[in-house]
C-alpha cells in the first residue's frame, strides 16, 4: 500500500458521531426572524433551506444575515482602519432597519454554497471539507434530506472521546 494513501477502513466515520446537532430547517415563506430564532436555539451559526420535498438546497448563515444588512458594503475591507471609537448609529435608527429585515421572508438570504457530508463520510474528510471550506460546521446529509449538523465543538469532542476510550482499553 501506498504510505501517501491513507487506510480508512477503520477510520471513524460522521454517523459514529453521536453527537449531530437536530435543528429546524428554513423553508420558503419563514420570516428571517424564525430561522435566526432556530439558528439561536440549536446552537448553530446557520440552518439549512429545504425545498417542499424536503431536500437541502442551500443554507442560512447568520453571518452571511448581519453583515449582508448591517455592514455597508466593502467596509469589511476596511474594518482594520475604523476606530472604536466611531460614531455609531443610533439604537432607534438600527431598529428601523432591522424590522424589515426580521419580517423578510428567508429565501431572500439563501446561500447555496453550503458544505455538507453524507453520513458515512470518514471523520478524516469531514475535517478536510471544514479545512477546505474555512468552516466551523456541516450539515450531515442522507439522500439529500437534513439529520443534523456537525460543529468543530463536537467532533473535537467526539475525537477526544474516541482517545480516552482507546487509551483505557490500549
Amino acid at each position: 500500500m501506498n504510505s501517501a494513501v491513507q487506510d480508512t477502513s477503520h477510520c471513524p466515520l460522521v454517523k459514529h458521531c453521536t453527537q449531530l446537532v437536530h435543528s429546524e430547517v428554513a423553508t420558503a415563506g419563514m420570516p428571517i426572524i424564525e430561522a435566526v430564532q432556530h439558528c439561536l436555539n440549536a446552537g448553530l451559526p446557520g440552518i439549512p433551506f429545504c425545498d417542499a420535498q424536503g431536500k437541502v438546497t442551500g443554507k442560512i448563515s447568520l453571518k452571511h444575515l448581519l453583515v449582508s444588512t448591517c455592514v455597508p458594503k466593502d467596509i469589511s475591507n476596511y474594518a482594520h482602519l475604523i476606530s472604536d471609537n466611531a460614531v455609531s448609529m443610533s439604537t432607534g435608527n438600527a431598529l428601523e432597519k432591522l424590522t424589515p429585515l426580521m419580517q423578510a421572508p428567508v429565501e431572500d438570504f439563501v446561500l447555496t454554497d453550503f458544505v455538507y457530508a453524507a453520513s458515512d463520510t470518514p471523520l478524516y474528510k469531514a475535517l478536510a471539507l471544514m479545512d477546505k471550506y474555512n468552516t466551523g460546521y456541516f450539515f450531515v446529509l442522507k439522500e439529500g434530506r437534513y439529520m443534523g449538523s456537525l460543529t468543530m465543538h463536537l467532533l473535537s469532542q467526539h475525537m477526544l472521546d474516541m482517545f480516552r476510550a482507546y487509551t483505557k482499553t490500549g
